[in-house]
């Protein structure tokens, strides 16, 4: 599960192996792909994310890269 937006006061891109218990950022302040953008997980590839940013264009996300 992915999620942009807040969590324990802190923005970022968030994921969640444990239907939202517990969450880990995995982006960081220098590399803030979420602002203003639409985010959704692979289907089909655990743990990869497409994150559409508001000024134009799509980056992609994977564990461990």
């Amino acid at each position: 599960m992915f999620l942009t937006g807040k969590i324990k006061g802190q923005t970022g891109i968030w994921r969640s192996d444990d239907e939202g218990k517990s969450w880990v950022r995995i982006n960081d302040d220098v590399h803030r792909f979420s602002d203003g953008g639409v985010l959704a997980g692979d289907p089909f590839e655990y743990g990869t994310v497409y994150v559409a940013r508001g000024g134009g264009g799509v980056v992609a996300g994977k564990i461990g890269q």
